[in-house]
């Protein structure tokens, strides 16, 4: 670990051109695929220490952090800003770290807004078409996962800028995939007895822990209800005309099936009346050369 070789360029250790920090972020390689993570996570600390602008040490360690809930949402936000504000635009790991502050924004009010979070989408957006165009397209299952949530949590973030119009805590989802509410008035999780909190029925959109303080912040809730449950009405519309259209569409597409196999079938029939009718005919020729050759 001490060993001043090592970046001694006569010494002739492992060629005498590894640095003490690769050296670091190389054994971090190998304790991750070990699966000690926390190991990992050291080495790749020390080599920051050795230089606070070894960037892919920075963004392994962040991913680390990312994949095994070990930092708060800040910290890791703050860790992939600085990453791509340091990695070059068209490098490969672009599209996870704008993946990954997607996510954190849309999973925490504190970290921005909708619409900054939908800015990052789109610039993920623009680095995964950069990727493929660069190294080549790839299978769907080849795509990283957290890209896919990122794909996935734009697609169900209709309607949420309402959230931030009126100063409220977006619903977000907890590092374990689970969804996580927090009270309108208090921010508890859980209500007193450890049961889930209860929605506000008229808007069906915010949470609270007891009758005390959803009756308590009723005279600021009351304000954004009605716009709530507009939303909400809006967006159920929405999803039932979707509804309709769709089925509409796969009807058609089952009539048109339909059609196209009785008239197939129509054909065959036609041709098995046109195939008998040769036969008969071919019969009644046989019978009358038989005719002529008695006579």
């Amino acid at each position: 670990k001490n060993d001043p070789r090592i970046e001694a360029p006569g010494s002739r250790v492992l060629g005498g051109f590894l640095s003490r920090k690769l050296l670091l972020f190389h054994k971090s390689s190998v304790h991750m695929a070990l699966g000690d993570f926390k190991s990992a996570m050291r080495d790749l600390s020390d080599a920051l220490k050795i230089d606070a602008g070894f960037t892919l040490a920075r963004e392994s360690r962040a991913c680390i952090w990312t994949s095994n809930s070990m930092k708060s949402d800040k910290e890791i936000y703050q860790e992939f800003r600085r990453v791509v504000s340091e990695r070059h635009k068209d490098d490969r790991v672009m599209e996870v770290a704008y993946a990954v502050l997607t996510l954190k924004t849309m999973n925490n009010s504190s970290l921005g807004t909708v619409a900054d979070a939908r800015l990052f989408y789109e610039k993920m957006k623009q680095s995964s078409e950069r990727r493929d165009e660069i190294y080549g397209q790839r299978a769907r299952n080849e795509v990283p996962s957290l890209v896919k949530l990122a794909h996935e949590a734009m697609s169900q973030s209709r309607g949420m800028e309402v959230y931030d119009m009126l100063g409220l805590e977006r619903v977000g989802r907890s590092s374990h995939g689970k969804t996580k509410y927090s009270c309108l008035k208090c921010g508890a999780t859980k209500c007193a007895d450890g049961s889930k909190l209860f929605v506000c029925t008229k808007c069906d959109a915010v949470h609270y822990c007891s009758a005390s303080c959803q009756k308590n912040d009723w005279a600021d809730h009351k304000h954004s209800c009605k716009l709530l449950k507009k939303e909400a009405a809006e967006e159920k519309a929405a999803a039932a005309r979707k509804k309709s259209e769709d089925d509409a569409v796969a009807k058609k597409s089952e009539d048109e099936a339909n059609a196209r196999a009785d008239q197939a079938a129509a054909d065959l029939l036609a041709e098995l009346d046109m195939e008998s009718g040769a036969a008969d005919k071919g019969k009644k020729k046989v019978k009358k050369k038989k005719k002529g050759k008695k006579k």
